[in-house]
């Protein structure tokens, strides 16, 4: 006679393909929908590579993917302020010095707009909705804005070290940049969503 024990594993072991098969294709599901939301994006490989690791629930949701990718630009943003600040003892000379300073103040700035958009999509309400969405959409292009000016600057300076600076940061802040207009481009899409993004199987 068989034990209840044993006749547990063997409905367990019955159940299994179908329990896998239903957790394939959630799975998928989340990844159809970040290739649908990416595609409102200028950069979708990169959108999706960014994104792929947050959870289903979030890939499921125009807001949670908007929040998830300001939070990856927030730490991205951090990761190039702290290279930057590196690189004031590397004996700059000339105009490269002065804008190496600008930088700074520049990064200082966008992560400032940055942060207000973090805490801003973390509070949405109906009643002020757009409002609160224009606010975002305003401090991310801020942020953008600050990203590219301090490239500008970079670009038109002079001295010891200088295009090695350059071409660093323009790499480094080229592909912020890029991660910056991924939450700006999400951000946008929440005045005309219903929220849940639908994936066709």
């Amino acid at each position: 006679m068989r034990t209840l024990s044993s006749i547990s594993l063997m409905l367990f072991l019955a159940l299994l393909p179908s329990l896998l098969l239903r957790s394939s294709a959630a799975a998928d599901n989340g990844d159809d929908c970040l290739r649908i939301a990416c595609n409102v994006t200028e950069y979708p490989d990169l959108c999706f590579t960014k994104l792929s690791s947050w959870p289903n629930t979030v890939k499921r949701s125009w807001t949670g993917l908007a929040r998830a990718a300001i939070s990856v630009t927030v730490t991205e943003t951090k990761n190039v302020s702290r290279y930057i600040l590196g690189l004031r003892n590397v004996g700059l000379t000339g105009t490269a010095s002065m804008a190496l300073v600008d930088c700074i103040e520049c990064f200082g700035d966008a992560l400032d707009n940055l942060y207000r958009s973090l805490f801003q999509i973390r509070v949405l309400e109906n009643d002020n909705f757009k409002f609160q969405v224009s606010n975002m959409q305003t401090w991310l292009s801020a942020a953008m804005s600050s990203e590219e000016t301090c490239v500008d600057g970079l670009n038109g300076s002079n001295g010891s070290n200088g295009t090695a600076l350059v071409q660093g940061l323009n790499t480094a802040i080229g592909c912020l940049s890029k991660v910056t207009s991924i939450a700006l481009a999400l951000v946008n899409t929440l005045n005309s969503t219903d929220g849940h993004i639908s994936a066709a199987h």
